[in-house]
C-alpha cells in the first residue's frame, strides 16, 4: 500500500517499517516516556532489538508502520500483533512530535490501515496502564472505548476497543 495521509491534515505519513528504521525505532523503544508506558521494565539493549524487529519483519501476524512527515523525518511507529480476529495495537510517538494532535490521528489512521490489510479483525485491543491517562484520552480521540479493566504483567489497565463497524 502507498503511504497514507493522516486525518485532519496533519502532513504526517504511514508507511510499512523497513530494515533501515530498527535504530530509530530502537531509540524510541528506550525513550523514558515510552518505557514508563510499557509493561516491560527497563532499557532494551540493541541485539534483543534487533533480533525482535527482525521477527517482527518476518511475521504475517505482526504489522509495524512507521509515521513520517512531509519532510521524511520519523514521527513515530503503531504496531498491531494479530491473532485470529483480534489484534493488539502499540504505539510511541517521537518525543519532539509529541503533544501536537499526531497521537489520534496516528492511532485512528493506522487502526484503519490495518483493518483494511486484515480483513478478519474485527476488534483492536490498546492496553493502558490504569496511571496512563494521557494514552486512555488519545485513544479516546483516535475512536476507541474504555472495554473494561484487566492486569497486564501486573499492572492494572484498561482494555480499550475499536470495532470493526462500529461507528466511532
Amino acid at each position: 500500500m502507498v503511504n497514507q495521509i493522516l486525518p485532519d491534515d496533519v502532513g504526517i505519513y504511514l508507511r510499512n517499517a523497513e530494515p533501515g528504521d530498527c535504530r530509530q525505532l530502537w531509540i524510541l523503544a528506550n525513550d523514558p516516556v515510552t518505557r514508563a508506558a510499557s509493561f516491560t521494565d527497563g532499557p532494551i539493549d540493541w541485539s534483543t532489538h534487533v533480533e525482535w524487529f527482525d521477527r517482527v519483519l518476518k511475521s504475517n501476524h505482526r504489522h509495524l508502520f512507521v509515521a513520517e512527515n512531509a519532510e521524511g523525518d520519523f514521527a513515530g511507529q503503531i504496531r498491531f500483533d494479530i491473532e485470529q480476529e483480534e489484534a493488539v495495537v502499540s504505539v510511541a510517538i517521537d518525543p519532539s512530535k509529541r503533544g501536537h494532535g499526531l497521537g489520534a490521528a496516528l492511532i485512528h489512521a493506522g487502526t484503519q490501515r490495518c483493518l483494511d490489510e486484515v480483513p478478519s479483525v474485527t476488534v483492536v485491543h490498546a492496553f493502558i496502564k490504569k496511571s496512563n491517562e494521557v494514552s486512555v484520552a488519545v485513544f479516546t480521540k483516535g475512536g476507541y472505548r474504555l472495554a473494561g479493566l484487566t492486569e497486564i504483567r501486573g499492572y492494572e489497565s484498561y482494555d480499550m476497543i475499536f470495532q470493526r463497524g462500529v461507528e466511532e
